[in-house]
């Protein structure tokens, strides 16, 4: 269940319904949702898109997963930056600030990126 109350109305029923018969898809559904998953459970990418519970706790967590995950060259999209409503931007804004993440947000959109340069 989502931290904040305006994202408890987006919950799935059926989680991956539309691909998990795909044999090329993999799912993966946990208790805490992506809090109870770390870098570990998932494989090296070249590309990585956030958009889950959008509380500052697990946009954060994420971010960090998806940084550990990221090849060098390869690049993490983040959903809903910008949106006051939730607390994407807040997390996005302090790993730039605190870990010197130079994030870039795509101008007339809710999405801002991250390139991963050199070595994770």
């Amino acid at each position: 269940m989502p931290t904040l109350a305006c994202q408890r109305t987006e919950v799935p029923r059926s989680a991956g319904i539309y691909a998990a018969a795909d044999e090329r898809f993999w799912l993966l559904v946990k208790e805490r949702g992506s809090l109870d998953v770390g870098p570990q459970d998932l494989e090296p990418s070249d590309a990585v898109f956030v958009d889950g519970d959008h509380s500052d706790r697990a946009v954060t967590h994420d971010l960090h997963v998806a940084r550990a995950l990221t090849r060098p060259g390869g690049i993490i999209i983040v959903h809903d930056y910008g949106n006051e409503a939730v607390e994407v931007t807040r997390a996005i804004d302090r790993t730039s600030d605190e870990q010197g993440w130079p994030w870039q947000w795509i101008e007339g959109t809710w999405l801002a990126f991250l390139r991963i340069s050199g070595v994770n």
